[in-house]
């Protein structure tokens, strides 16, 4: 038997730690210590195991695998410009986070080319994203989305601008081809712009539900639309801003609808891409949209095969389509709109149990149209200033107009002259400066005028006799039947 001495023993455990430090250094080349020289609290990587790593994209990538998935952690990343060269990969309890929204910039190098997100996360829970900018380059690069996060839950992105994408700036949606729904997140804060593909947005937001959207500002892209909410249920969206580019739409998703979620707070303004509307409602149902401002020279607010929709403190100025659109859809309530300056300031058609309230109408250059609806309700709203008639109401049933006032239309204030309309009244209204307060259509059955004041020159024209059915009671104006 031989016996080492103990500084052999000595030496020999000294030389397979040292083997072993070789090993770890050959695995881990890029692991840093804080004290190598230069290092800095702004000038490494970090991660809540405690390990640094030199300030590059493929080191996100490393410092996010090093934590354990179960137990998770913090990977920091400091301050300056990191570039990259391929997608960074989201893991369980994972939270990424720069020090600072314009300070920790991810950029996609010169030359490089990816089909994937910059930053990806698919079919992960609890993690974040926060404080940083994602660079895209798409001058120099090429890559996909900015952030793709597919089928995720209890996720939060949050300070975070991305521009100068290929593909969408910020993409969250059920994982095709099972469409597993995203859930329970929050979206916060969050600047998209310069997405230069024409079928892509700055925001693109599919089949997801009890999630918070606040704070979302979109810009300078080539899409028709900006942001896109897409079968989004049970969730806030407050704070909304699209500049300088398309618009906003709302919409099911196939067989999913966007339902019973609150929007609040929305401004679209500058709109430099053709639309169907600044604001597109499609198919979506038990929701509240409030407080909208519309600036576009394109068609306003469009509400479109959609139910049970609530539209409250709105403006709308547009110039070269309808203001407010009300299409196919049922129980739409509006309440407090401003329309101005559009081509058709307001206009419902195929609509049932629609009520209006507190709404003005001016400066139109054609005919407010009613067109094949029933059970709609007006109420205290004004049509000044119209180019054609204040209201054109056409095949109508069981519809109020009430306490509204038509002024210096170059028209009749009100008409039905192109289409029979039945069992409605017409109550409380003031007519001045029309070519007519009313001008009826001879068919037209079970009506009640009331209570109207039409001062000398804007006639009331009944084209047919009155009788138990068709009556004007009450009415201050000049009546002309024939």
């Amino acid at each position: 038997m031989k016996i080492f001495s103990l500084g052999t023993k000595i030496q020999v455990i000294g030389t397979c730690l040292l083997l072993v430090a070789l090993t770890l250094t050959s695995v881990f080349a890029v692991t840093r210590t804080i004290s190598d020289t230069g290092d800095t609290v702004d000038t490494y990587i970090r991660n809540s195991k405690g390990n640094y790593w030199a300030a590059t994209g493929a080191n996100i990538q490393t410092a996010i695998w090093d934590l354990n998935s179960t137990s998770g952690g913090t990977v920091w990343l400091p301050v300056g410009t990191i570039n990259h060269t391929s997608s960074i990969s989201m893991e369980n309890n994972v939270h990424l986070m720069g020090a600072g929204m314009y300070k920790t910039i991810l950029r996609f190098t010169d030359g490089a080319s990816t089909s994937l997100a910059l930053i990806r996360a698919k079919i992960k829970n609890n993690f974040n994203i926060s404080d940083l900018t994602i660079d895209g380059n798409d001058d120099g690069a090429t890559c996909s989305n900015g952030v793709q996060l597919d089928g995720v839950k209890y996720f939060t992105v949050q300070n975070v601008y991305i521009h100068d994408t290929d593909g969408n700036g910020l993409w969250i949606g059920g994982e095709a081809p099972t469409y597993t729904q995203c859930k329970n997140g929050l979206v916060d804060n969050v600047h998209a712009t310069n997405v230069d593909a024409i079928a892509l947005e700055c925001f693109a937001f599919n089949n997801i539900s009890d999630t918070i959207f606040s704070n979302l500002h979109s810009s300078g892209g080539t899409a028709a639309y900006q942001i896109d909410f897409h079968a989004i249920r049970n969730s806030t969206i407050n704070n909304i801003y699209c500049s300088d580019g398309g618009g906003m739409k709302i919409y099911g998703l196939g067989a999913y609808w966007c339902e019973d979620s609150v929007y609040n707070n929305i401004v679209i303004s500058n709109l430099v891409q053709p639309t169907d509307a600044a604001l597109w409602v499609y198919q979506t149902r038990r929701t509240s949209i409030s407080n909208v401002q519309v600036i576009a020279d394109y068609a306003g607010i469009t509400i479109d095969t959609s139910n049970n929709i609530n539209l409250n403190n709105v403006g709308s100025l547009s110039g070269t389509s309808s203001g407010l659109h009300l299409h196919d859809s049922n129980y739409i309530n509006v309440d407090n709109a401003i329309v101005r300056s559009a081509v058709q300031g307001f206009r419902v058609d195929t609509c049932n149990n629609v009520t209006v309230s507190n709404m003005q109408i001016s400066l139109s250059t054609l005919y407010n149209y009613l067109y094949n609806s029933k059970d709609v309700v007006i109420s205290n709203s004004f049509f000044n200033k119209g180019a054609s008639y204040g209201l054109d109401i056409d095949a109508c049933a069981r519809f109020r107009i009430i306490g509204c006032s038509f002024w210096s239309n170059t028209e009749d204030g009100i008409t039905t002259e192109l289409g029979t309309c039945n069992n409605y009244t017409i109550s409380n209204c003031y007519f001045k400066g029309n070519d007519k307060a009313l001008d009826l259509h001879a068919s037209d059955n079970w009506f009640i005028v009331s209570g109207c004041i039409a001062p000398s020159g804007d006639n009331i024209d009944v084209n047919a006799a009155l009788t138990y059915y068709r009556k004007v009671n009450d009415t201050i104006c000049t009546l002309v039947t024939s």
